[in-house]
């Protein structure tokens, strides 16, 4: 399939994603590490992107 995107002007979209789940286990039990150890970089990125600058200004006012 074929898109014509001639007529179209260019934006920029964010996607959001928010995921809610119930632990396993305590997050300093050994079956949580792997989890626990990616939430600094998951955080971080999340901290980064545009939504969350927006938000950080909103919260403002």
């Amino acid at each position: 399939m074929t898109v014509n995107t001639s007529n179209l002007t260019q934006r920029e979209y964010n996607l959001a994603q928010i995921n809610i789940a119930l632990m396993k286990a305590p997050l300093q039990d050994p079956i949580m590490a792997e989890f626990a150890a990616a939430l600094d970089e998951v955080n971080l990125t999340a901290d980064n992107n545009t939504f969350a600058k927006f938000k950080n200004w909103w919260s403002k006012y």
